[in-house]
């Protein structure tokens, strides 16, 4: 063999006497997996870069809480066991890499306006879909008479007819 098989690049004699380079270290995950609690860990974040992954488990770490970091693609998985799951996803919002969870008693944005959750793009009242997103605000609206899907700017059903109130 003249050339790596994988990259194509040419290869080297070995010289006599030269020593072989030490075996890499074990990958990062298997020596993890060893340090980590047992118990069942469930995916908290996905989709998160190193640089932030870094930054989050060193608070996770800092407030005793055992975290899994799994590669995903190109980016990093992230899972606690249940019994932390609240207190790591409470860091998770806190650094925003989770969403806080709305307010189950606020009005919807798409009932009362405001901000899209996904792209911030301003919602008027009664929107069920956001314009610049596409994101669904809420059920589609019915007619009463027929249960033909409505737009909010109809006065009457486009099927049928009937008044929209």
């Amino acid at each position: 063999m003249t050339e790596c098989l994988d990259c194509g690049t040419a290869l080297q004699d070995k010289v006599a006497g030269a020593s072989m380079p030490e075996a890499p270290p074990p990958p990062a995950d298997s020596m993890q997996e060893s340090s980590l609690p047992p118990g069942d860990y469930h995916v908290i974040a996905t989709g998160v870069s190193a640089q932030v992954a870094e930054s989050l488990v060193q608070r996770f770490v800092s407030a005793g809480i055992p975290v899994r970091v799994d590669p995903a693609g190109y980016h990093l998985r992230l899972s606690a066991r249940d019994e932390e799951r609240a207190a790591a996803v409470a860091i998770l919002e806190s650094e925003g890499v989770l969403a806080a969870a709305p307010d189950p008693g606020a009005p919807a944005v798409g009932a009362e306006g405001g901000p899209c959750p996904a792209c911030g793009h301003p919602i008027p009242p009664g929107t069920r879909e956001c314009g610049e997103c596409g994101l669904q605000l809420g059920d589609a609206a019915a007619c009463p008479s027929c249960d033909v899907e409505v737009s909010p700017d109809d006065t009457t059903c486009p099927a049928c007819g009937s008044p929209l109130a």
